[in-house]
């Protein structure tokens, strides 16, 4: 955490290249808990695996089409699939 917002840029690039930099000194996998910011692949990186991501799609469709549960680890419905994070 810091103070200024005006260092938002720099502090979030520096993480994030740190963060690519360990990748091959890291487990293989992704946590959910530090998924929030990171974008849609993040997301389906984490459920992607035997189909889990297309099946929780199918029911983000059925039961919030919407999208009002969208933060955090969201999985978006089909017609907000391809859109930016």
């Amino acid at each position: 955490m810091w103070e200024n917002p005006s260092e938002d840029d720099t502090h979030i690039t520096w993480t994030r290249e740190l963060m690519e930099a360990m990748g091959p000194f890291i487990t293989p996998g992704v946590s959910l808990n530090f998924t929030s910011d990171q974008g849609q692949e993040r997301v389906k990186d984490f459920f992607g695996r035997d189909g889990k991501y297309e099946r929780l799609i199918v029911l983000k469709n059925k039961y919030d089409p919407n999208n009002l549960f969208r933060l955090n680890q969201n999985i978006r419905p089909v017609a907000q699939s391809g859109a930016a994070s």
